[in-house]
C-alpha cells in the first residue's frame, strides 16, 4: 500500500491510496481540475481512480467529489448524511459507507470510526491491504477511548494538528469561529492531538502526516514539536507536515507485517447495536459468526480475542478474494 497526500488544509483536502490492484482518493476538497493537476504530478491518470471515500460533508472534503466523478465515472462512498450534501446527479454512482463498519472498496478493507465534528457522521478512515494498516483521522474536535482502540496498529497515520490553542485565542479571528475551532466539535488542537498520538503510537507506526495545519493559527514548527514530544524517543518514526499547496511526501507501507490486536482494554463488542448477517451468518459490520455473536457475552477475555483472530482472518480473506472488488 502506497499513501500520498495530495493536499491538505481548510482550502481543500485530499489523499491517494494505492495498491498494486487499484486506487482511491479519501476526500476530493479540491476541484476537479485541481484534482487532475496533483494526480498528473504524481503520475496518476484519473480514469485510474477505482473510488472515493469522503469524510464529511464540508467543502474543504467534499467541493471536487461531483464533477471528478462524473466526469471520469468514478464511484463515491459516503456516508447517508454526507451524500445529501452531493445533490441528485450523482446518484447513479453513489455506494453508502456506514458509520461505524466494515466494506471492501476496490479491494481495501476500509472501515470508518464516528468522530466528533460539526458535521454529521463525519468519520475517520483505516484502511487495510496486504498486512499494511492506514488510519486517516482529520476533522474532530475531541477524542475518545473507543477512537484510540480503532486507530491501534497502524503503520502510517495523518493526523489533524489544527491549531496551537494560544495562537488561536491571540488571533484576529471572530470570536464565535474561535469558539467553533476549540470547541468538542471543532478541530484539534497541538496538544490534543499529540495526546491521541501518543495513545496510538504502537510499535508497527513507521509514518506520521500532520494534517490541517491552519494557516493563522498554527506553524509548522509548533505541530512537529508537539508530535515529536508525544513520540518522545521512537526516532523509527517519520513525521511530515501534510502540505496544502502540493503533493507531500509517499510513503510505501510495509506488506508482511502480522496483524496484531489490542491488548488493552478488553476486547468489547464490535458491533454498536443490531449486527446484522449476510447469507453466510456472518456479520457486515464485526465479520463475527452468528455463533460467535451468541457466544461473547459469556466468554472471557481469551475467549473474545479468540474470536476476534477468527473475524480477522475472515477480512484476510475477504480483502484476498479476486472478486472482492468494489465500486
Amino acid at each position: 500500500m502506497r499513501v500520498t497526500p495530495l493536499a491538505s488544509g481548510s482550502q481543500g483536502n485530499a489523499t491517494l491510496v494505492e495498491t498494486a490492484a487499484a486506487r482511491v482518493l479519501i476526500d476530493a476538497g479540491l476541484g476537479a481540475d485541481d484534482l487532475e493537476e496533483r494526480l498528473a504530478a504524481v503520475g496518476v491518470a484519473p480514469r485510474g481512480i477505482d473510488a472515493i471515500l469522503l469524510t464529511h460533508r464540508h467543502r474543504d472534503h467534499r467541493h471536487g467529489a461531483r464533477d471528478f466523478a462524473l466526469r471520469h465515472r468514478t464511484p463515491v462512498w459516503a456516508s447517508r448524511r454526507t451524500a445529501r450534501s452531493l445533490g441528485t446527479e450523482l446518484h447513479r454512482r453513489l455506494r453508502e459507507l456506514p458509520v461505524g463498519a466494515v466494506v471492501v472498496v476496490a479491494g481495501l478493507a476500509v472501515r470508518t470510526l464516528p468522530l466528533s465534528h460539526d458535521a454529521p457522521e463525519t468519520v475517520a478512515l483505516v484502511l487495510e491491504h496486504g498486512g499494511a494498516r492506514y488510519g486517516h483521522v482529520t476533522d474532530l474536535g475531541s477524542f475518545d477511548a473507543a477512537l484510540a482502540t480503532g486507530l491501534a496498529g497502524c503503520d502510517a497515520l495523518l493526523l489533524e494538528f489544527n491549531h496551537d490553542l494560544a495562537q488561536l485565542w491571540a488571533g484576529d479571528d471572530p470570536l464565535q469561529l474561535k469558539r467553533r475551532i476549540a470547541g468538542n466539535e471543532g478541530h484539534l488542537s497541538n496538544a490534543d492531538a499529540a495526546a491521541l498520538l501518543a495513545a496510538i503510537a504502537g510499535p508497527r507506526l513507521r509514518m506520521v502526516w500532520l494534517a490541517h495545519l491552519s494557516a493563522r493559527n498554527n506553524t509548522a514548527e509548533l505541530a512537529l514539536a508537539a508530535a515529536r514530544s508525544a513520540l518522545g524517543d521512537r526516532a523509527d518514526v517519520r513525521v511530515e507536515i501534510a502540505q496544502q499547496d502540493r503533493p507531500s511526501v509517499s510513503c510505501e507501507l510495509p506488506i508482511e507485517l502480522p496483524v496484531e490486536l489490542p491488548v488493552e482494554p478488553p476486547p468489547r463488542s464490535p458491533c454498536i447495536g443490531v449486527c446484522v448477517l449476510d447469507p453466510q451468518e456472518v456479520c457486515l459490520g464485526c465479520l463475527r459468526s452468528r455463533d460467535e455473536i451468541a457466544r461473547w457475552p459469556r466468554v472471557d477475555d481469551a475467549g473474545r480475542r479468540a474470536i476476534l483472530r477468527s473475524a480477522a482472518r475472515r477480512l484476510a480473506e475477504r480483502v484476498g478474494e479476486p472478486g472482492a472488488r468494489g465500486g
